[in-house]
């Protein structure tokens, strides 16, 4: 057991390495071509842009580590994909600051959260990854589209998703759901569209989608058509 959790902690170390190599000075390029595959950015109107651009077109995975980038929680909300979130524990100690993470469980997002997670970035899938230039000036940032960076940030962000603390599991007395699932299945069982429901939760009709799905595997409901009845043998509606 003691082996095990070594070489775990060699991984996180061996990541972390790795991570700083990334963000280290450019200095030795800005004389030279910057290779394509590691842009540098200085605009921040045009990071926050360009981050709600990935979140949008991601189709697997949107991945949030940290919370200081140019767009906030907002990009959380843009995405289709499965969104997962971590960020350091400190960010819920201020209600503002609270909001902003829980946004992102509002949007359908998994939230973790760590003591400390050591840096901030936005992935896209396995392909494009956003990172600070340093943490004191999230005004900058580095573009990656190196499939080998972008697979080293990757595993980063799971070795530390293992590791980390599920953040906005409701109580045993509040349900089975969580909710704004439970505010979407007391809308869906009014009849209403997905796209009523979307505009009622403030939510996107694709994020409906992924809660009923959420929705029927919590219940064991194959059909959504069956959803109603099954929330009012269960207590859930009336």
């Amino acid at each position: 057991m003691a082996g095990h959790l070594a070489a775990e902690h060699q991984r996180l170390l061996d990541g972390q390495e790795r991570l700083r190599a990334i963000q280290a000075p450019t200095d030795a390029t800005a004389g030279g071509a910057m290779d394509q595959l590691v842009q540098i950015l200085t605009d921040g109107g045009k990071i926050a842009e360009l981050t709600l651009t990935l979140a949008g077109s991601a189709q697997r995975d949107w991945l949030i580590l940290g919370a200081r980038m140019a767009a906030d929680a907002s990009d959380a909300t843009s995405t289709s994909a499965n969104c997962r979130a971590l960020y350091e524990s400190r960010c819920v100690a201020s209600a503002g600051e609270r909001e902003s993470v829980e946004a992102v469980i509002r949007a359908g997002g998994m939230v973790r959260l760590a003591p400390r997670v050591g840096m901030s970035m936005r992935l896209a899938d396995e392909a494009i990854a956003l990172l600070p230039l340093s943490e004191r000036n999230p005004s900058g940032a580095l573009l990656i589209q190196s499939s080998v960076i972008v697979g080293a940030l990757r595993e980063y962000f799971e070795l530390l998703w293992e590791r980390a603390t599920p953040y906005g599991v409701p109580d045993v007395e509040e349900g089975p759901l969580p909710p704004i699932q439970m505010k979407i299945l007391r809308l869906l069982v009014q009849g209403l569209s997905d796209t009523v429901v979307a505009e009622r939760v403030g939510v996107s009709v694709t994020t409906v989608g992924r809660h009923v799905t959420a929705i029927r595997e919590a219940l064991g409901v194959q059909h959504r058509f069956a959803l109603g009845v099954v929330a009012v043998q269960q207590g859930l509606v009336e």
